[in-house]
């Protein structure tokens, strides 16, 4: 009997393996399907039908597995929902990040097209919310600096000195944290140099270019950023007299070009006005005449990318002319200088100065004695130099003599004197006491003297300005003899001929020389 029974269920076990090696929903029946899940799944239920030992364990195991994924879904669903956060989290900061990087953007752009447009004032605010922006940013971010270079620029171009002092200084503080003596941080020092230069603070704006210059070359060398330093510097020097100082910069400037680009190196009409300036103020007429002519040969026939360009050389000819008193040459160049300005665009206009157009206009029209066109012209540049320049500029203080004459031209004395007392202290306190730019002022109240009929105050403040072109240009310069021009006028119609046909004689012979040389 034991072995009947043995025999049976060798036999039972012998015909399981052979079902179980026929069916394959039996052999898959724990491994995933590797094609078709849904027929997979039906030919398993069957087999499991058709053996009820097997279907109990299997629905205990589905019941298990259940269990198991939906414990497994629950530990899933905190991380999924805590993935959803992080990620919505991610976006806010992104959205937060970028709101005001494009609001930075926009302001900073906003105030660049309303300074070229000469909105100066909106263009202020503009910068000013840009920097208030920027604060929020981190320490290492560079736009707060950026921000407070691009204020200060817009600052010093309304003449608003002690507002763009304070900013200066704390892109500084900002520059030379961040990049110590890097040559990245001499952009603000530059501003504070030219902030000094407008002021007239010659001697602290020449050791600010140069310490400039030293960084720059501590930490790049003599190349492009070094030479457009020393390029203004050089000016500078103009502006100081110290022309020899100024050639040699210039000179450099040219070395450095040649050597950074060898034969496509050329010299640039930038160079050739600074060097027709020097000539200038040394008295040599004649050779800044050529330098100037030779400007508008590089320049060309006029075109919309040089009108700015042929406005300022045309200007500086005439300036030429004006002095020499010679109106009939200074006339022609005035008015080409005019009609262009009235074409350059707001930026360019900008660029060209165009102040100086107008007040070369209003002096020639004074020399002229249309004094009711000259006032014409001061409606016009009177609110420039004011709102562009500001009424700590001397080229304001210019402008408010220039309407000093004309009021003096027709008997308001008073108010004549009050404006150009004001002017001529405006420029003490800008340029020193002797300067150039002095004894400008001081010709100009030789002539108010010289319209109220004030002989001896006018011969006295002729004799003064005289003296200190003297000692500030020359005694071979152009401007004595426009000093001794404007004294014989007044001789003249006091009545004393002899003198100032000698004062006449005078001039000439300077004016002679000074375009042979």
């Amino acid at each position: 009997m034991d072995n009947k029974e043995e025999e049976k269920e060798n036999s039972l076990e012998a015909h399981s393996e052979d079902d179980s090696k026929s069916d394959p929903g039996i052999e898959n029946a724990d491994s995933p399907p590797e094609k078709d899940t849904e027929v997979a799944d039906t030919e398993i239920d069957d087999n499991f039908v058709e053996e009820p030992a097997e279907t109990a364990d299997s629905e205990t195991s589905d019941e298990s597995s259940k269990q198991a994924d939906s414990e497994e879904a629950k530990k899933k669903s905190p991380l999924k929902v805590l993935a959803a956060v992080a990620f919505a989290l991610l976006i806010l900061v992104g959205v937060i990040i970028a709101i005001p990087n494009a609001l930075w953007y926009y302001e900073l752009q906003a105030g660049s097209k309303n300074m070229e447009q000469l909105n100066m004032e909106q263009a202020t605010r503009d910068f000013e919310t840009a920097v208030n922006i920027a604060r929020y940013f981190p320490e290492s971010d560079e736009r707060l600096g950026v921000g407070l270079n691009t204020l200060s620029t817009v600052l010093l171009a309304q003449g608003r000195y002690s507002e763009a002092e304070k900013t200066i200084k704390e892109s500084l503080e900002i520059h030379q944290k961040r990049y110590g003596d890097d040559a990245r941080s001499t952009k603000p020092l530059l501003l504070m140099a030219g902030l000094n230069r407008r002021q007239g603070n010659y001697n602290e704006a020449v050791k600010l270019y140069e310490k400039a210059l030293k960084k720059i070359a501590e930490a790049e060398g003599e190349k492009d950023a070094y030479a457009r330093a020393l390029m203004i510097l050089s000016v500078l020097e103009i502006y100081r007299g110290n022309y020899d100082k100024a050639e040699s910069g210039f000179k450099k400037v040219e070395t450095i070009g040649k050597t950074l680009y060898g034969e496509r190196y050329n010299t640039s009409v930038d160079m050739l006005v600074n060097r027709g300036r020097i000539e200038e103020a040394r008295g040599k007429y004649q050779s800044a005449k050529r330098y100037y002519r030779k400007c508008l040969e590089e320049l060309g026939p006029v075109n919309e990318t040089n009108k700015a360009g042929r406005c300022l050389v045309f200007n500086l000819m005439a300036e030429l002319f004006l002095i020499e008193n010679n109106n009939e040459e200074a006339g022609p160049l005035i008015q080409k200088a005019h009609a262009l300005s009235q074409s350059l665009s707001a930026k360019e206009y900008l660029q060209a100065a165009n102040l100086e157009t107008l007040t070369n206009l209003t002096t020639f029209h004074i020399k002229e004695g249309k004094f009711d066109k000259a006032e014409k012209i001061l409606e016009q540049s009177i609110p420039i130099a004011r709102d562009r320049l500001g009424e700590g500029h001397p080229a304001y203080a210019k402008v408010e003599m220039q309407e000093a004459e004309a009021l003096a031209s027709k008997g308001k004395f008073k108010q004549a004197k009050a404006i150009s007392d004001r002017a001529m202290s405006l420029v003490r306190a800008t340029v020193g006491e002797e300067h150039r730019f002095v004894a400008e002022q001081l010709r100009s109240q030789a002539k108010m003297h010289a319209f109220a009929g004030e002989k001896e105050a006018s011969e006295a403040k002729y004799k003064e300005a005289l003296e200190m072109f003297k000692n500030c240009l020359g005694k071979s310069h152009p401007e004595c003899a426009s000093t001794l021009f404007g004294w014989a006028a007044m001789l003249e119609t006091s009545g004393n001929s002899a003198k100032a046909n000698d004062l006449q004689y005078k001039g000439r012979k300077i004016v002679e020389v000074a375009n042979n040389r």
